[in-house]
C-alpha cells in the first residue's frame, strides 16, 4: 500500500462534485485548491502532535562566531537542538537550552543556548566550530502535479471532500461547501491515528534527534 498521488483525491473530489467525467474540474483545475487543504491538513496533523509532521536533520556546522544556524529549507519551527563537536555525531550530542530571550554570556568553546525568533535560530555563539542536530516541524512538499505524492497516510479522506468543498465554495454553492468540510472534518480522527507512528506521545524535550 502507498501514499495516495493528487489524481486520486481529485478523482474522489469530481465525485463529490458530480463531475465525473471532469467536464468541469479537470485535475488541473482542482491543483489550484489543494494547497489551502494540503496546508490545513497539516496544520491540523501539527497540532495532534504527529510524528509525520516531524523530522531530525542531519549535522548543520556551525562556523566560530557565527549566530544563527542554517535552517533546513522544510523547518517550520525548531522543537529541540543538540550540538556536538564537529563530526562527533548524533549519539554522543549534548541537549542545547533554549533561552528566550537569548541569555547574554560570554562565547566559550560551545553553544549552549538557542533562541527562535519565528525566523532564525539564534546563537550566542562559541569559540570552536560545532555541529547542530535539531529536530523541528516540518513542511510537507505540496503536489504540484497529478502524479504527485500527498505525503500523508489516508490524508485523501480529508484532501478530497475538502478540496471538492473548496471548488464548490469557489462557484457559490455555500450548502455543498458546508457538507464537504463536515465530511471532511469527520475524517481527521482516523488520520491522525494512521499518522501516529508506532510509538506512543512523548513530551517534546525528551525527543532524541
Amino acid at each position: 500500500m502507498a501514499i495516495s498521488v493528487a489524481s486520486e483525491v481529485f478523482d474522489t473530489a469530481r465525485g463529490f462534485l458530480n463531475d465525473i467525467n471532469a467536464d468541469i474540474w479537470t485535475n488541473t483545475v482542482l491543483l489550484t485548491r489543494l494547497p489551502h487543504a494540503h496546508r490545513e491538513l497539516q496544520l491540523k496533523l501539527r497540532n495532534a502532535a504527529c510524528p509525520v509532521m516531524m523530522k531530525s536533520s542531519a549535522a548543520i556546522t556551525v562556523n566560530s562566531g557565527a549566530l544563527t544556524v542554517t535552517l533546513p529549507s522544510d523547518l517550520v519551527e525548531p522543537i529541540q537542538a543538540w550540538e556536538n563537536s564537529v563530526g562527533g555525531g548524533k549519539a554522543t550530542a549534548t541537549p542545547m537550552t533554549e533561552s528566550n530571550p537569548l541569555l547574554q554570556a560570554t562565547q566559550t568553546t560551545t553553544l549552549n543556548y538557542w533562541e527562535w525568533d519565528g525566523a532564525n535560530i539564534n546563537l550566542i555563539g562559541a569559540t570552536a566550530n560545532r555541529d547542530v542536530f535539531l529536530r523541528y516541524w516540518r513542511r510537507i512538499a505540496i503536489p504540484t502535479g497529478a502524479s504527485d505524492s500527498i505525503g500523508i497516510w489516508d490524508g485523501e479522506l480529508y484532501l478530497a471532500p475538502r478540496v471538492a468543498a473548496i471548488a464548490a465554495g469557489s462557484v457559490g454553492q455555500a450548502e455543498m461547501m458546508a457538507a464537504l468540510t463536515e465530511l471532511a472534518d469527520s475524517a481527521l480522527s482516523d488520520i491522525i491515528t494512521s499518522n501516529k507512528g508506532r510509538g506512543t506521545a512523548t513530551s517534546e524535550g525528551s525527543i532524541k534527534p
